[in-house]
């Protein structure tokens, strides 16, 4: 099994909470001892109309990303992750991470979840972040389908 040193969790802190992204990221960083970046890519295109209705509420939105940037950090340092770094950047999610971040933190594994949806709906999108983060980054990439993962989670989950 190959060793990694630096993870990088693509996480959306804001849309759709990516904890299993984020639980899967932690328990590799522990098990290997690896550093883990966490990041999120605030893309202001999508917010666009917020920006002409309520000026501040894009504001108020970098605010929230930052916040829950820094509770995501505090629980993995809580689960035991040695190093670990919050990163908010800005962009295009699919060109910032396997580009810009990419080269600035230089991770041998990139760990994102995987939106998921119909594949009509897929298609009708074109590629997902997930997808094209997978084709384009030139380090292994775990891919979290979010569907899969909560249904583990329910299956897992003691009878009550």
């Amino acid at each position: 099994m190959k060793q990694y040193t630096h993870i990088l969790a693509a996480l959306d802190v804001l849309n759709s909470p990516s904890v299993d992204a984020f639980d899967e990221a932690c328990r590799v960083a522990v098990k290997h001892r690896a550093d883990l970046t966490l990041a999120y890519v605030f893309h202001y295109n999508e917010y666009t109309s917020l920006g002409w209705m309520d000026p501040i509420g894009i504001k108020r939105l970098h605010a929230e990303a930052e916040y829950q940037l820094g509770a995501y950090r505090k629980n993995a340092e809580e689960k035991g992750v040695p190093e670990v770094k919050a990163v908010l950047d800005n962009g295009v999610p699919k060109k910032r991470l396997v580009n810009q971040l990419y080269e600035r933190i230089e991770p041998d594994l990139i760990v994102i979840g995987q939106s998921g949806g119909s594949a009509f709906g897929q298609v009708m999108q074109g590629n997902t972040v997930a997808r094209t983060v997978q084709k384009r980054a030139p380090c292994d990439v775990h891919v979290i389908d979010t569907a899969i993962a909560s249904i583990q989670r329910a299956h897992a989950a003691p009878l009550q």
